[in-house]
């Protein structure tokens, strides 16, 4: 199973990245490609408009990426979606620091990405995103506190092992009853009819 990651960098330690990035294609989002290159995480490939980084550390990082794709600033897409377009061939797409920062409408964006190809999950040292199909998927805690699913289209679903658990419930577009669940044991069962679900994990606050 290849795995492909895109560094962003926002709230990002650098024990999870290295752990994340190990083994995997790795492509240096823009500022995450600085991030890379300023951590020793070696990057496959970096692209971007590299608008937010000198002329200095554009020149840099264009030298340590074996593929570098510069991108035009007037653009229909943005660095991360470009980015996806080298990982078509990945089975597991990880974006690492795409949720948190000071332009809200680029995590708006990166939900997008997750809410049309399953593959995807956003990730960061609090939080991680990811979609769910149909089918019975077995979510374990780990170092994670709160559950919270909502609906990408109207869908059914039931959840078990979950403080609230609910059966055969459907779930509609705008409907906040999935927020702020929390599994009881080491594991909760989500089970889904049909539609699409989009699943927040996150650390206590």
């Amino acid at each position: 199973m290849k795995k492909g990651v895109i560094v962003i960098g926002h709230h990002l330690s650098l024990e999870l990245a290295r752990k994340v990035c190990d083994g995997a294609f790795v492509v240096g989002a823009d500022k995450g490609a600085r991030y890379c290159l300023e951590n020793g995480i070696p990057m496959d490939a970096a692209v971007g408009d590299f608008d937010s980084l000198n002329e200095e550390e554009k020149a840099a990082v264009l030298k340590a990426a074996p593929r570098c794709e510069v991108l035009n600033p007037i653009k229909d897409d943005t660095d991360t979606s470009h980015a996806l377009s080298l990982l078509q061939d990945c089975s597991e797409i990880v974006i690492l620091g795409g949720i948190q920062g000071n332009r809200p409408e680029h995590f708006y964006a990166n939900l997008d990405l997750l809410a049309n190809d399953s593959r995807i999950s956003l990730l960061d040292d609090s939080t991680r995103i990811r979609t769910y199909l149909p089918g019975i998927h077995e979510i374990k805690k780990n170092e994670y506190t709160f559950f919270s699913f909502f609906a990408l289209e109207p869908s059914k679903i039931s959840l078990n092992g979950f403080a609230y658990e609910i059966q055969n419930h459907s779930l509609g577009r705008y409907d906040p009853l999935g927020v702020s669940n929390q599994i009881l044991g080491d594991a909760g069962v989500l089970k889904i009819d049909s539609g699409k679900i989009l699943a927040f994990f996150s650390k206590k606050d």
